[in-house]
Formats: C-alpha cells, sequence, structure tokens
C-alpha cells in the first residue's frame, strides 16, 4: 500500500502543478492583454486574449474582450461569433450585448452589415443588464439621436453623469470650456470626450445650455443637422432636400462636414446667422475647410474660426481662462476605469496638456509685458501642475527654457 500512496500523492501534485501552471497562463495572458488593449495595441493584445481564451475557454470575459479586440481590428464575423458565444453561457451580458451594438452600429461599420435596429435591440439590453455600463449608455445616446429619441437621449446623458462614467479631469475640462465660451457659441468638437461630456453637462448640469456642441464627425450625416436643429435650433445651411457628398478638391477632399461649416461662415457674413462659429482647441484643422486653416485664432479655452481681423487671446483673457480652471482637479486619473475605449483611455490626458498650452502662453506674454515676477509665479504653478497631471515629459524643457529668460 505504501508505495501506492506515495504514487498517488505524486500524481495529485502533478496534476495541481499542471493546473496551477494553466492558471497562471490564463492571468498572466489575460492581464497582459488588457495591457495591450489599453494602450491601443490592439493587435498583440488580441494575440495575448487568444492565449488565454486557449487556456480558459468558459470565461466569459475573456471572450468578450477577444470579440472587441476583434471589432476593433475589423474582423467583424469574429467578433459576432465571439459576441454570441458569450451571451450562450450568459444571456444578460452587457459587455457581449455592447460589442454587438457597436458592430451593427452604421457609424462605425459600413456596408450592408449594418443595423440600425439590431445596434438598437443590444444597446438597450446591455443597459437593461447593466445600468451602470457608460460604455453601453454612449451607444443609446448615439442611436438616440439618430431616432430623434429625446427621452431615451437624456436618460443616457443623465446615466454617464451619475455613474461616474468620464473621468474628474475630463469633466473639469468640459466644464471649463463651455464655461469660458461666448454668449449663443457653436462650438465644433472633435471626438468623444469633448463632446459627450459636455453636452453632458449641459443637459444634466445645466450648463451653458445656449451652446451649441456640434461634433464635426457626426455632421458628415444626413441626421444629425435634423438632431442640431431640434436641439439648438441650428439650421442646416445645406439643402435637405438632396444628399450631400464629399468631393474632391485638387488632392484635398471636401466632406460634408467641411461644406456645412463653410456655409454657417457664409450665413454669418450675410447676416442670416447671428451665432459665433468657435471650435475647441481639440480639433484638427485638417478637418476644417481649407481656406480657414490659417485663420484660426487661439483664445485660450476655443479656437476663433473665419474671423476677417487679426486677433488672439488678449493677456487679460489668457489669466482669466486659466485662472478659472481648477487645477487641482487634473491631479485625478485622467482615464476612466469604467472606459473601455482604448482610444479614449490613451488620449484622456488632452485637457491637461490643453491646460499647460495656455498656461504657456500667459507666462509668455506676461515676459513681453516685463512682467517677469509675476510670469515666474506662473511657471512654478505650471510645473507643479505638469508633474500633478502626469505631462510633464511633454513640457519640462518649455517650462525650464521659459524660466531660463525669465531670470535672465
Amino acid at each position: 500500500m505504501r508505495p501506492r500512496s506515495i504514487l498517488s500523492i505524486a500524481a495529485v501534485g502533478l496534476l495541481l502543478g499542471i493546473v496551477s501552471c494553466s492558471r497562471n497562463t490564463v492571468e498572466s495572458s489575460f492581464a497582459n492583454g488588457r495591457k495591450l488593449f489599453y494602450e491601443n495595441q490592439i493587435e498583440k493584445a488580441r494575440d495575448q486574449f487568444l492565449v488565454a481564451h486557449a487556456n480558459d475557454p468558459n470565461s466569459t470575459e475573456i471572450i468578450c474582450y477577444l470579440a472587441e479586440a476583434s471589432r476593433r481590428l475589423g474582423k467583424r464575423d469574429d467578433a459576432l461569433a465571439l459576441a454570441r458565444e458569450a451571451l450562450a453561457r450568459d444571456t444578460c451580458n452587457a459587455f457581449a450585448h455592447t460589442v454587438l451594438a457597436s458592430v451593427f452600429e452604421p457609424m462605425w461599420t459600413s456596408g450592408d452589415s449594418t443595423s440600425s435596429d439590431s445596434c438598437w435591440q443590444h444597446a438597450n439590453e446591455a443597459v437593461e443588464c447593466d445600468p451602470t455600463d457608460g460604455n453601453a449608455w454612449l451607444v443609446v445616446w448615439l442611436e438616440a439621436l439618430r431616432r430623434s429619441d429625446r427621452e431615451m437621449e437624456d436618460e443616457a446623458l443623465a446615466a454617464l453623469i451619475k455613474n461616474n462614467f468620464f473621468s474628474i479631469p475630463i469633466l473639469e475640462y468640459n466644464r471649463w470650456v463651455l464655461k469660458n465660451l461666448p454668449p449663443d457659441a457653436i462650438l465644433l468638437t472633435n471626438g468623444d470626450l469633448d463632446t459627450y461630456p459636455a453636452v453632458a453637462l449641459q443637459q444634466v448640469n445645466g450648463l451653458r445650455p445656449d451652446v451649441a456642441v456640434v461634433n464635426l464627425s457626426l455632421l458628415n450625416t444626413h441626421w444629425y443637422p435634423v438632431y442640431l436643429r431640434a436641439r439648438y435650433g441650428l439650421p442646416d445651411p445645406l439643402p435637405r432636400d438632396k444628399e450631400i457628398r464629399p468631393y474632391k478638391e485638387g488632392d484635398e477632399l471636401v466632406t460634408a462636414a467641411m461644406q456645412r461649416v463653410d456655409g454657417w461662415l457664409k450665413q454669418q457674413q450675410d447676416g442670416t446667422l447671428t451665432r459665433r462659429l468657435v471650435a475647441g482647441t481639440t480639433v484638427f484643422s485638417s478637418n476644417l475647410p481649407v481656406d480657414l486653416r490659417n485663420r484660426l485664432q487661439f483664445m485660450g479655452s476655443y479656437l476663433e474660426i473665419g474671423s476677417t481681423e487679426s486677433q488672439t487671446a488678449s493677456l487679460q483673457q489668457l489669466r482669466t481662462v486659466f485662472d478659472d480652471a481648477d487645477l487641482q482637479a487634473y491631479s485625478h486619473q485622467s482615464a476612466s476605469d469604467v472606459d473601455r475605449s482604448p482610444v479614449r483611455r490613451v488620449t484622456s490626458d488632452f485637457g491637461a496638456k490643453n491646460m499647460c498650452e495656455v498656461g504657456l502662453r500667459l507666462c509668455t506674454a506676461l515676459h513681453a509685458d516685463k512682467r517677469n515676477d509675476e510670469a515666474m509665479k506662473y511657471v512654478r504653478i505650471l510645473k507643479q501642475f505638469a508633474q500633478d497631471s502626469g505631462v510633464a515629459n511633454q513640457f519640462s524643457d518649455q517650462l525650464e527654457d521659459l524660466e531660463t529668460k525669465l531670470r535672465g
């Protein structure tokens, strides 16, 4: 009996070792995959998720991350199959429903594979399964705009704020931008984090409802101008009885959004539009009409568009907008832990970077006005701010050079 007992113990030990090794492989591969995924290295992340999935094929969390990575790489069929596999194991998995909603979302996918109805169905099932999942509420919000469903739009915005989907720095940056805009401005925005939070702050907190927040990507669609008219009373400057298509002008593609921006500027010039057109400092000039790109004037919290006069933010304006910012808010983590978008995560420090740019311009203006002691005070504030907000590496050389000038 003794030798058999020894063999049994050895066999059990070997089995436990194999199980432990397999578990370690799963945990290591999945952890590495998530890290790479949130660094927006999607192909490498997917490889790690595949290893984790091979070692633990029953984990719905691994399956969902693999599905989302596949979707972002354009592997639509893989994403569909994996998300449906996750739902077969867990019929009320909000992550899986959100992946499917995003696959079918007409904004992000072209061709016959899109389905607004399927997107709407899965997005609503996602928030029913998990009412705290802001990723799903973002899809609900976008589809609610398309469907002119104001009730669901408002519910989605309220859920995003209630569940703290946006980080403290992102909310502060959007609050700061909105607060310092001209009355009744049309604010052109670039992406998710300068659009969703701004609209949510308007609706939920009642902040600057006079401002029309206009996302340039959405402005390329035929339905978004209808939403802008209903929400902000903003007219579509282009004919509504025909489809607006992009066209080539030389080597430049003139998008529908560019045509609408140009139309608003013409309406300003002829007096039929009295609202002031501005852009967030987040907007790329390449997304604006060609003849406007050299006519963007930096005004601190925004860019003035199309001004025929040579103007820039005055020293007083720079000081006012910089002093209005809650710099302490940027010491919090800029990327939201509950946001599954790798693009939003890797770009979430844009607010701190833009604040540093405003501060540098303020210090330079004070130096030009021979107010070096005051400029030095702001340099010290900026150096601490850059350190606290995690952007010191990008601005350390500029701040050191400015400090040297002030001391000289």
